[in-house]
């Protein structure tokens, strides 16, 4: 569901204005590159770029299959550099742990211990955790505000550390967010930025 979300979007208020009323088999290599050259005119990364023309590409190749079309457009992606990480230290880990509390312990202690991404972090909830074989289950994310795939659209499972369980085990609820609000919404991410305190 979250990838149909963001499929439609980036459909709706990118490629479909850009291609206008141009059949899918007469979609040609050269408006493609003019489509690139334009997102990147209007700001746009050329990482999210290459995610239009996933899409794109995800698109006419399900035409090929359906409408029995001959050949297809080829796509050549975007240049995109290599992300840089930058890791904390042993005791970068402890001094952060040591000026937090509550929920927000919580929250940096699991992805200090797991390397669960912030998005995936927002988006875990209760059923996510099999108590007895003490396996978390990442199964979805959160981006711009919509449900998405994890990372690399695939669930991973990752075992708990004890001390990261026993945390949890406290507070153990049956369903909505790990991390949520008091009603069990989700936590807005300009809320968790900001904050010092749950």
């Amino acid at each position: 569901m979250g990838l149909y979300c963001v499929s439609k979007l980036v459909l709706d208020k990118h490629l479909i204005p850009f291609l206008g009323k141009t059949p899918i088999d007469s979609i040609t290599s050269l408006q493609i590159e003019k489509y690139k050259a334009q997102k990147s005119n209007e700001g746009l990364k050329n990482k999210t770029i290459n995610n239009h023309l996933t899409i794109l590409h995800k698109c006419l190749r399900d035409a090929k299959e359906w409408l029995d079309l001959e050949k297809i457009p080829k796509i050549k992606k975007l240049k995109v550099d290599p992300s840089k990480t930058d890791f904390l230290i042993q005791e970068e880990c402890e001094l952060l742990l040591r000026n937090t509390d509550g929920i927000w312990y919580e929250m940096i202690l699991l992805a200090l211990k797991t390397g669960i991404r912030f998005g995936e972090l927002r988006a875990l909830k209760w059923p996510d955790i099999n108590w007895d074989t003490r396996i978390l289950t990442v199964r979805r994310s959160i981006f711009r505000g919509l449900i998405v795939s994890p990372k690399s659209n695939k669930e991973r499972h990752i075992p708990l550390a004890d001390g990261v369980y026993t945390i949890l085990k406290r507070r153990k609820r049956n369903k909505g967010y790990i991390f949520g609000t008091e009603r069990g919404e989700i936590i807005e991410e300009n809320k968790v930025r900001r904050a010092r305190r749950f």
